[in-house]
């Protein structure tokens, strides 16, 4: 009877332990299983912040790069070879910035954002979609619409270099852009002296059909306001040189007569009217950009 008692207690014990070592197994699982999916669950929302703040630098960094462009647009029309060398100035100040410490780096951030606190105090402009960008950028001075476009400029080129999700969608200020801008302003100053040299060929025209009498004993022809007149003497071709005051910059353009077809070509010139490559933008282009009053005041 005892050796079945104690046979009992022994199938009891081995019972219990099985169902114990069972538990703790099960209860390990579980464990394992929800520090699995906690970990997963860190993981991915770690990945989707990662991923809201990528987005939101990309989202902040294209909103500059449109403000940047409209007001480098207009600065552009307004006086292209003043913006080149304020251009010039940013970029130098740029790499003298770049060489400082991420101290002085933050320094300067924060000089700005000082002023412009959230990104939509940079939107100054604040017009209508469909108001003309020469009537709304008339509201302050041309200064007034360099430091901002500058402001911006140095913001994104500094948050490139201290902010880590920034870098990927921001604009650094660098010599490739600066080449490319040097370039561009070239082809749009050889834009502006062809239109001017067309507006001078017809002005030639009416002075010569209104028989004005050329200049006597002078080195030009003729003398306008806005051009000076030269003959410029060609094998083939009959040329006109001309001085363009208001660019400080010369041209000229010969015709050509093979009996049947007259063909017209225009350059660009040095002082002794020697050709110089002409290489405009095709592009329409105005070069009577004055503001008209509708009153005019005239003091006796």
């Amino acid at each position: 009877m005892l050796g079945l008692v104690f046979e009992d207690l022994s199938v009891t014990y081995i019972t219990v332990f099985l169902l114990l070592a069972g538990v703790i197994l099960l209860s390990a699982f579980v464990v394992a299983v929800l520090i699995i999916n906690i970990r997963y669950y860190i993981s991915e929302k770690s990945r989707l912040l990662n991923e809201m703040e990528q987005m939101k630098a990309a989202d902040n960094a294209l909103m500059m790069y449109v403000l940047a462009r409209e007001l480098a647009n207009n600065l552009m029309q307004q006086n292209s070879r003043d913006y080149l060398k304020r251009f010039e100035k940013l970029y130098w100040k740029w790499v003298d910035i770049k060489k400082k410490t991420r101290e002085d780096k933050f320094a300067h951030l924060q000089t700005i954002t000082s002023k412009y606190p959230n990104y939509a105090d940079f939107e100054v402009l604040n017009i209508k979609p469909y108001v003309l960008y020469s009537d709304g950028f008339s509201y302050q001075s041309y200064d007034e619409w360099w430091d901002l476009f500058e402001a911006i400029r140095l913001f994104d080129a500094l948050k490139c270099e201290l902010d880590e999700e920034w870098k990927f969608h921001g604009n650094d200020i660098s010599k490739k852009e600066l080449e490319h801008l040097q370039e561009y302003c070239r082809k749009f100053d050889d834009t502006k002296l062809l239109a001017h040299l067309h507006k001078a060929r017809e002005q030639l025209e009416l002075l010569r059909n209104d028989n004005v009498d050329a200049l006597v004993n002078s080195y030009w022809q003729y003398d306008t306001q806005d051009y000076q007149f030269k003959r410029v003497p060609h094998v083939c071709e009959f040329r006109w040189g001309v001085y363009v005051k208001k660019l400080d910059r010369y041209g000229m353009w010969g015709v050509f007569d093979d009996g049947q077809t007259s063909y017209t070509t225009f350059f660009a010139a040095d002082k002794k009217f020697e050709e110089v490559l002409l290489d405009p933008l095709h592009m329409p282009i105005s070069i009577d950009t004055k503001e008209y009053d509708s009153i005019e005041k005239v003091e006796w």
